[in-house]
């Protein structure tokens, strides 16, 4: 397996209070993307962009998946994230971004309770962003599920 950040938005450290991503911006990553890739699936979380990445899927025929971030799901792909990692089955393919993802991973913890371990923020209100260790998560498990077969060619305008 191989994990590689692609894109990635997050409030600058000495940026403004109210930054708010650009879904634009990150529609077209996204459509950039899989234009180039072979792409299984587009994973999401309904919790922010999931309409947004829907009518992508519905408008040029991409695979848009719902990944919902609870314990039910997080539990089994934060497993098979450590045992990648820890099994030295996971590269991570180096870029620009590579420090940011790296950074992320970092500030995960690992919370266990009766439902399994799964990474977490340190905290609910924490700054330190994981938002790019929880979607190589999520794309990893899901890639890992996820039978390949060719899609049929994204109808691009």
């Amino acid at each position: 397996g191989r994990v590689e950040l692609l894109h990635l938005q997050e409030k600058p450290f000495d940026g403004p209070e109210n930054y708010r991503i650009n879904i634009g911006d990150l529609l077209d990553a996204v459509m950039e993307h899989a234009n180039r890739l072979m792409v299984r699936a587009v994973m999401y979380d309904r919790f922010l962009i999931g309409p947004a990445l829907l009518g992508l899927g519905d408008e040029y025929g991409l695979p848009v998946v719902e990944f919902p971030q609870n314990a039910r799901r997080m539990v089994p792909a934060s497993k098979r994230m450590a045992d990648a990692i820890l099994e030295g089955d996971l590269a991570i393919v180096e870029n620009d971004l590579t420090p940011q993802l790296l950074r992320h991973f970092e500030n995960c913890r690992l919370k266990t309770d009766r439902l399994g371990s799964r990474i977490v923020k340190d905290h609910t209100g924490s700054s330190k962003k994981i938002d790019a260790a929880v979607c190589a998560t999520m794309a990893f498990d899901a890639a890992n599920d996820i039978p390949y077969e060719p899609a049929p060619t994204p109808r691009i305008y």
